[in-house]
């Protein structure tokens, strides 16, 4: 018996061995993907502005046209049509890099179906949506000031907000949650006022239907100001 056991040990690692001597293909050719238009929006009437943010995908095999941040699209035709089949064009923003159109010339209003279309380096993409009637509000909005208690950033404050509010029942619902903070700077006497984003997410409300939904943020500053 202790034989048979020896024996069927030795058959196992050979097997082993041998599986693993496989020779490495080095002159495979990679599958020729190219880019594709990635187009990103978000329209709300609580907004000044109409923005339509357009860039090209990155293929895992290909020539990288670029190190780093976003490849945006400087020449698209980018068009907003509602449901009565009003339209408008956006131009481009070299400031923001994005296409954009004042709500003064172009209102979004709630109820509407709104799409938007895409034409670029031959390609075409377009998205719909359709603008809540009603207008979810916050219950709670709160923070902790964390800077002298296990702070990530010893040089200035440190906060976290929370934040919750109920999902409309019976509809499905996509949220764009964002905080802003407004600060004032004093130098030389001169006060100055400026106002950052300190977080943004989007989410929806699946497999929360109809509940409570929640989330926090995370605030920290190297300024002592």
């Amino acid at each position: 018996m202790k034989k048979l056991t020896n024996h069927i040990i030795f058959i196992l690692v050979m097997t082993t061995l041998t599986s693993g001597c496989q020779k490495i293909v080095d002159d495979v050719t990679p599958p020729q993907i190219e880019s594709q238009l990635v187009v990103f929006s978000f329209l709300s009437p609580d907004e000044d502005f109409i923005k339509v943010e357009v860039s090209v995908s990155r293929p895992v095999f290909g020539k990288i046209r670029s190190r780093g941040g976003v490849d945006y699209v400087k020449n698209a035709s980018v068009v907003i049509t509602d449901d009565a089949g009003v339209s408008a064009t956006l131009l481009f923003n070299d400031s923001f890099e994005n296409y954009w159109i004042n709500q003064s010339s172009y209102p979004i209003l709630p109820g509407k179906k709104y799409t938007v279309t895409v034409l670029a380096n031959g390609k075409a993409v377009s998205g719909s949506c359709i603008v809540p009637q009603s207008k979810v509000v916050f219950n709670e909005v709160s923070y902790k000031d964390l800077t002298n208690n296990g702070s990530p950033n010893s040089f200035g404050p440190y906060y976290i907000y929370t934040y919750n509010w109920n999902d409309e029942p019976s509809v499905k619902n996509y949220y764009r949650v964002s905080i802003e903070k407004t600060y004032e700077y004093t130098f030389m006497n001169d006060t100055q006022s400026y106002t950052n984003e300190v977080c943004n997410s989007l989410r929806d409300d699946s497999n929360k239907e109809g509940a409570q939904l929640a989330g926090s943020c995370e605030d920290y500053s190297y300024y002592f100001n």
